[in-house]
């Protein structure tokens, strides 16, 4: 084997890898930004209350005490919640569960 061949072999080896990681977090990228416009859709109080599996008298509750998101005000009287903060408060519930048992 010649000495370029040798040099060549062993840019390929070690750029190889390399890129084939970038092109995988460029990937994870694309699909995160595709995820996002969905997590972030309004929802009202009856969906946040049945993703937490609680009434909506008590997911009312829950954000008037400080516990669980605000809303986002679209009138006086229209009120949602973004998705992903209510996926975030039940995500940080669960942390804490875990942490209890630990």
């Amino acid at each position: 084997m010649s000495l370029e061949q040798a040099i060549a072999d062993r840019i390929v080896e070690e750029a190889v890898p390399r890129i084939t990681a970038e092109i995988e977090r460029k990937m994870q990228e694309q699909l995160n930004l595709r995820r996002e416009p969905f997590l972030d859709r309004l929802i009202d109080a009856k969906e946040a209350a049945m993703l937490c599996g609680i009434k909506r008298g008590t997911w009312y509750d829950l954000v008037k005490d400080g516990f669980a998101p605000k809303a986002i005000s679209l009138s006086e009287t229209l009120k949602r919640w973004s998705l992903s903060e209510v996926m975030g408060y039940i995500k940080q519930r669960q942390d804490l569960r875990e942490r209890a048992v630990c």
